[in-house]
Order: structure tokens, then sequence, then C-alpha cells
């Protein structure tokens, strides 16, 4: 018999978020999605998912949609990286302090798993391609700066509260119902 969870993906109208949400529930899963639509639209959102527009910053409406979830995946970012020197703030405070609230709401939560969706721009640049998960982080940019901060919270706080995490690094994804 294989188990079921209610798992909560962020960013669930955006392209990462909504192909992850829609495969969740596919597989059997309780699906919570959430998203603040800066840069997800509803067309995006699966089907037969419960469905919140909150904006991963506000803790205490992120708290209660959290809550009875086992699993988190945090898949929303404003994935602004080459623009990012230009916004930073906008950029750091939904890359970086969104971060810390959706971990600060898991553990609230008591979650049993969060998985964070990093960058390649953590790596900033080498000069041996392709890259090696063993390379020295070194961001070039706010946005990069920002997901590596979220990587060290997130170790930090799940260290600290006895929650498992996992960092995934996506290499160039592309595809259906992603927006430009």
């Amino acid at each position: 018999v294989k188990e079921q969870y209610k798992i909560l993906v962020t960013g669930a109208a955006g392209f990462l978020g909504s192909h992850l949400a829609e495969h969740l529930q596919k597989i059997g899963h309780q699906v919570v999605g959430l998203d603040n639509m800066m840069g997800g639209y509803e067309d995006n959102v699966p089907k037969n998912i419960e469905f919140h527009k909150i904006d991963c910053c506000d803790l205490e409406n992120l708290t209660k949609a959290m809550q009875g979830c086992d699993i988190v995946y945090h898949t929303a970012a404003t994935a602004y990286e080459g623009l990012s020197v230009f916004s930073p703030v906008l950029v750091t405070r939904n890359i970086f302090e969104a971060s810390v609230t959706t971990i600060t709401a898991a553990i609230r939560n008591k979650v049993k798993r969060i998985v964070y969706c990093s960058s390649m721009a953590r790596y900033g640049h080498h000069d041996q391609v392709p890259y090696k998960e063993f390379y020295e982080c070194r961001p070039q940019d706010p946005y990069g700066i920002a997901k590596k901060a979220g990587e060290d919270v997130l170790r930090n706080l799940c260290e600290t509260h006895g929650v498992e995490y996992v960092i995934a690094v996506p290499h160039n994804i592309v595809g259906p119902r992603q927006k430009y």
C-alpha cells in the first residue's frame, strides 16, 4: 500500500510548481498549492488541488494554509536572475525572505520534510563545464546570493528543529506552461 501525503507546493501557478503539483496529485497525494500570482498564471494551476492566493512572505496566512501538511516543496521564486542587480530588494525579498518564511511556517506546522528548489545561479562562474555538484558556490548576483542564503538557513533551521530537507538544483528546465 502506497503512503499518501498532504503536500504543499509554493509557486503552484508557476512553471515548475504547477507541473510538480499536478504530478503529485495524479499519483494520489492531497495537494495544497499557493502562489502570489506575481509570476504565476491562473491557467497553470492544476485542477483538483486546494489553491490559495498567498504570498510566501505572509507568515500567518502561510502557516494556516500549511496546517496538516506532511511535506513542503518550495518552488516559488521571482526568477529575475539577470535583472536582480537592477531590482535587488524585490528579488531578495521574494527569494530569501519568502524562503525563510516558508521554512518557518513548515517548522511551526511540524512538517516531516522540506524540499527547497534552488538554482544553478548558486554556483556563479566556473571555467569547467558541465558544472559538478561539489563545485564551490560563488553566486554573482542578488538572485544567486539569495538562493544560496536560503539553502544555508534551510540547513540551519532543519537541523536545529529535526526536519528532513532536500535541496534540489534544477538545470535549465523548459517546457509547457513556461511564460517569459
